[in-house]
């Protein structure tokens, strides 16, 4: 399946998904489906542009303790209970763009993984809004 395919197909898949993280009204979420330390087969962002650049041009990923947290575990957790020190900083900085509070949804698949990170504004995720995504993120 070339790239373009493989997006198409992404984008179809993840419409429901995308539906019920709507629904609760995030500030904005990220997709890596199919990653590893080498990389990711796609890629989806709805976070702020600004935010974007300053992390990748920051290279926030190398210590970003919600990505760390799904590099080596499964399940959902919320940003605040990855257990990882922060040590850039890197949610203090996200919640200045408006990503206060977050959650991950991590699943493997194979040898790669497939992991959704998801932020709100103001307040954590509900325990009801976490299982309402996890439900449609498993089938996905």
């Amino acid at each position: 399946m070339s790239p373009t395919e493989l997006d198409a197909k992404v984008m179809e898949l993840f419409r429901p998904v995308r539906e019920v993280i709507e629904d609760t009204n995030v500030a904005g979420y990220s997709l890596l489906v199919n990653y590893s330390v080498r990389g990711y087969q796609h890629f989806e962002s709805t976070y702020p542009q600004e935010w974007q650049d300053e992390y990748d041009g920051r290279h926030y990923d190398v210590l970003d303790p919600a990505l760390m947290w799904s590099m080596f575990n499964e399940g959902t957790r919320r940003w605040s209970e990855t257990g990882i020190p922060d040590t850039r900083r890197v949610m203090k900085k996200a919640a200045k763009h408006g990503l206060g509070y977050g959650a991950i949804w991590c699943r493997k698949t194979g040898e790669k993984k497939t992991a959704l990170f998801a932020a709100k504004q103001k307040r954590e995720f509900t325990d009801s809004e976490i299982n309402f995504i996890n439900e449609e993120i498993t089938q996905f």
